[in-house]
């Protein structure tokens, strides 16, 4: 009796020892994390859950870089006629459209379209009607500076008066350049801008008008005096030209003739 109640109790307690180790491999397993869940809980830090925003310089590198990007033509036409009293024209209207993006190449562009349009619509009217519609011709120029697009209008006419659109823009940004900018530019100030266009504007009145001083002394003085005002100086606008160079598009005032004339001065 009693070898059977020992051979139960040894039965009993091996019983008891393989639940106890069950459980305890168990509940370790299920308690430790693994390596593999640990890495899937943390953000990886080569993956991007959301679009990169570009630098500034990776924006500008995606902005126009040639001409042909920035300027292209709008519209180009050739009107060939004579009017009623025998004369004949041949005039070609090559109008340009500016391809930055921006509100300040949108006004350019409606400017440019609005002008220009209408002298090819009344050139054509004129064409039909047989008159002089008195434009010899629309053309432009167009330069690329280091991002600085400069696009300058020509409006001919038959007479002695020609007109201009000038426009400047920085590529990077979109935005229209006046003088301000451009004293940056050639990194000098606004006062010393001012008296380099004054210069320039002095230079091409005393050219065109020195010969006759002595027989119009006081109006001389006075178209002068009108020329180098500081109005008609901020009136003045500068600009890079062909390689860099700077200009600057001005009212002359005149002794003869019309009462003022634009010019394209090389900025001194």
């Amino acid at each position: 009796m009693k070898r059977i109640l020992s051979v139960l109790l040894v039965a009993l307690m091996r019983l008891f020892a393989a639940s106890c180790s069950t459980q305890e491999k168990h509940t370790s397993r299920s308690s430790r994390p693994t390596r593999a869940t640990t890495l899937q809980s943390e953000p990886s830090t080569q993956v991007e859950t959301e679009p990169s925003v570009p630098t500034e310089n990776e924006t500008t590198t995606q902005l126009p870089v040639t001409l042909a990007d920035c300027v292209s033509v709008w519209k180009e036409q050739r009107v060939v006629y004579s009017d009623d009293v025998g004369n004949s024209y041949d005039i070609l209207f090559s109008i340009p459209q500016i391809n930055l993006s921006g509100e300040d190449a949108q006004e350019a562009n409606e400017e440019i379209q609005s002008k220009c349009g209408s002298n090819l619509e009344q050139t054509l009217d004129a064409s039909e009607k047989g008159y002089s519609a008195g434009i010899a011709g629309i053309y432009y120029e167009a330069y690329l500076n280091d991002g600085i697009l400069t696009v300058l209008v020509h409006i001919d006419t038959q007479y002695d008066y020609n007109t201009y659109l000038l426009y400047s823009f920085d590529t990077a940004t979109g935005e229209d350049l006046d003088n301000d900018d451009m004293a940056v530019i050639l990194g000098c100030d606004e006062a010393a801008l001012d008296a380099r266009i004054r210069n320039c504007m002095v230079d091409c009145f005393e050219t065109l008008y020195s010969d006759v001083r002595e027989n119009a002394a006081d109006f001389y003085d006075e178209q002068l005096t009108r020329t180098c005002s500081e109005d008609n100086i901020d009136d003045a606008e500068v600009y890079l030209g062909e390689d860099g160079e700077p200009y600057v598009l001005a009212r002359i005032y005149s002794l003869a003739g019309a009462e003022d004339y634009y010019h394209l001065l090389p900025l001194q």
